[in-house]
């Protein structure tokens, strides 16, 4: 790692497993796999143990397909981005939503319905965690 000297002046940290915001990579955490039926998309995301962040979504409209725990954040981490590169490079599906579409953000983890099927994205999450 090779924090920037002006981000760490700044107070934005130089170590993300030291960062005193933000996710925390060493802490318990889940990955959520979440539908909404009126945009037509799925999301994947990581949020700590005792986050509100799926909570947040819930409200917006957004419905749990399922989740996972981790003893580590990094792990969870880990699990997200295999998803979204297999998504992305694998599957072909690009980010569906745009900022607009997502205030609270993540944007960025959505995929279209059509591209993706989420039990497969489930069992391919199983595969993930059983691979360790």
């Amino acid at each position: 790692m090779t924090p920037a000297y002006a981000n760490v002046n700044n107070g934005a940290g130089g170590c993300k497993f030291c960062a005193e915001f933000g996710f925390d990579l060493t802490g318990a955490a889940c990955v959520y796999l979440i539908r909404h039926h009126e945009l037509s998309a799925a999301k994947i995301g990581i949020m700590g143990r005792d986050s509100q962040r799926l909570v947040a979504h819930q409200r917006a409209g957004w419905g749990l397909v399922s989740m996972w725990e981790f003893e580590v954040g990094v792990d969870a981490q880990q699990v997200e981005a295999a998803v979204l590169t297999w998504w992305r490079d694998e599957l072909g599906a690009p980010q569906a939503l745009s900022t607009a579409d997502m205030p609270i953000g993540g944007e960025t983890e959505t995929v279209r319905l059509a591209a993706v099927d989420l039990d497969q994205t489930a069992a391919f999450i199983e595969c993930l965690i059983a691979a360790g």
